[in-house]
């Protein structure tokens, strides 16, 4: 029934419309025929048709523009962006430097043979050597300087030994690489020449082995007594007026030698027992 009635309907108007070209009845006709359904169906909720143009023909669609995209910044690989206000820019960590443990001087162990880098400049370019050997053969210490060159053998014994000696404390001395002989655990230890062993002006210390003794420098007489084996004994040393050897034996000694007056430390240097008297 609906179908016959629209049918109709389409022939009446098309009869009863003024002359037009194609395309403007098409479109008059579309948009009669969709009122005229709405009016019959009741279908309130269909649209109505666009009104068509002016030439007749449908309505362009219009589609709102998209806003553009934003734009992206690059960098090639390896090259830092540019410097941007308001950004904190964080310095990159120092390197950092390994240096020998300072527990109070320097320190050092190993086994076996062994040639260090020192550098006695934080103690003012000169200590004492502290060294300890518990092991078996032969066990030596030499210093050189910067070209190579021997500065003074400090150690040199078959066996145990554990002693302190002297570093650079002659104008002449510039030592750079302790060059240790061993075959078995060592260690090394150089600390401030404030380390030495104290003896007042009058006093008397006893010892085996290499030792540095601290002394007030006054002026006056020191006696040595000591190397009963009969290997070796030396007793030297330094002042305000640099360096003197005062005794290097390989006899039975006992002997007096005078002490100028700046003297501060004595070395003895052997492997038997000693004793010094100071007046």
């Amino acid at each position: 029934m609906k179908r016959t009635l629209i049918l109709i309907l389409a022939v009446c108007l098309a009869g009863c419309s003024p002359v037009a070209s194609p395309a403007q009845a098409t479109a008059a006709m579309a948009t009669q025929v969709q009122a005229e359904l709405q009016r019959i169906l009741g279908d309130a909720t269909q649209p109505a048709a666009p009104a068509p143009g002016e030439d007749g023909a449908p309505p362009k669609l219009t589609l709102p523009t998209a806003a553009p995209l934003p734009t992206s910044t690059f960098f090639r690989i390896g090259t830092p962006p540019p410097t941007q206000a308001g950004l904190i820019e964080i310095p990159s960590p120092a390197p950092r430097t390994a240096t020998p443990e300072e527990s109070p001087g320097l320190r050092f162990s190993g086994r076996g043979d062994s040639l260090l880098d020192i550098d006695l400049a934080p103690l003012e370019g000169s200590g004492l050597l502290h060294a300890v050997y518990n092991g078996g053969g032969d066990f030596a210490i030499q210093s050189f300087d910067g070209a190579g060159l021997l500065v003074d053998t400090l150690a040199q014994t078959n066996g145990a030994y554990d002693g302190w000696r002297v570093l650079d404390l002659r104008p002449d001395q510039v030592t750079r690489q302790l060059q240790v002989r061993a075959q078995d655990d060592w260690q090394l230890e150089i600390w401030p020449l404030s380390a030495a062993r104290e003896v007042s002006a009058t006093g008397t210390a006893n010892g085996e082995g290499d030792t540095v003794l601290s002394i007030d420098g006054v002026a006056g007489v020191v006696t040595v007594r000591g190397n009963s084996d009969g290997q070796s004994l030396a007793v030297r040393a330094y002042g305000d007026s640099g360096y003197k050897s005062l005794v290097e034996t390989d006899q039975a000694l006992d002997a007096s030698y005078d002490l100028e007056a700046g003297t501060h430390y004595l070395e003895i240097i052997t492997l038997g027992g000693w004793q010094i008297e100071l007046r």
